[in-house]
């Protein structure tokens, strides 16, 4: 009876090793299983995070080309503007008639008849405003 007993404690304390074994094996895999899904996690995230970064990137490029644009198109602006203010002030009657009599003075031809006094004379600018 005695070895009976004996070997039925010995048959217990197997069978609790065998469970502590397995709830040990169950423990292990369970860690093992939440840390490969925090590494996922973890890993997801940062790519989130990298994704998002380009995107940020990509948008202060964006941002910064249409800024560079804008200037470049106002600056244009500008200058237009001024070649137009400096181009009205510029073209005055007695621009005009000097320039007409540059172009007279630069013929190499001359010309005899009765037009030639006319051609001389200072021209009427006022009229050809008043037909346009």
């Amino acid at each position: 009876m005695e070895a009976q007993k004996t070997q039925y404690m010995i048959a217990v304390e197997h069978q609790k090793v065998v469970e502590k074994q397995a709830e040990t094996e169950r423990r292990r895999l369970q860690i093992e299983a939440e840390t490969a899904a925090s590494v996922a996690s973890i890993r997801k995230q940062q790519e989130i995070m990298e994704q998002e970064a380009a995107k940020n990137v990509s948008r202060i490029k964006d941002e910064m080309h249409i800024a560079r644009e804008k200037a470049y198109a106002d600056a244009e602006h500008y200058k237009l503007q001024q070649e137009a203010i400096a181009n009205s002030k510029l073209l005055t009657k007695e621009y005009l008639e000097l320039k007409r009599v540059q172009a007279i003075s630069n013929l190499s031809k001359i010309y005899f008849g009765n037009s030639i006094p006319a051609m001389f004379s200072p021209l009427d600018l006022s009229n050809t405003n008043n037909k346009k």
